[in-house]
């Protein structure tokens, strides 16, 4: 949700290098896209998963699913 989240905020950017969106857009885009890559480190503590590795397993399942036909 976070990348949908920084992609929806850097849209109104493209093609205004010079008159880019005000500094608050900017940092709402670097906060949305570093809890991207932090939810997507994969770990385990006391029985729950994180994001990440809830979307490893998904993955590999799915690509094993799909190797067995």
């Amino acid at each position: 949700m976070n990348g949908l989240c920084a992609f929806a905020l850097l849209t109104p950017g493209f093609g205004y290098a010079e008159h880019w969106t005000t500094v608050w857009f900017q940092w709402l885009l670097l906060m949305n896209i570093w809890v991207c890559i932090v939810n997507l480190i994969p770990f385990q503590q006391r029985g729950k998963k994180s994001d990440g590795k809830l979307f490893i397993e998904t993955i590999q399942s799915v690509l094993l699913t799909k190797m067995r036909f």
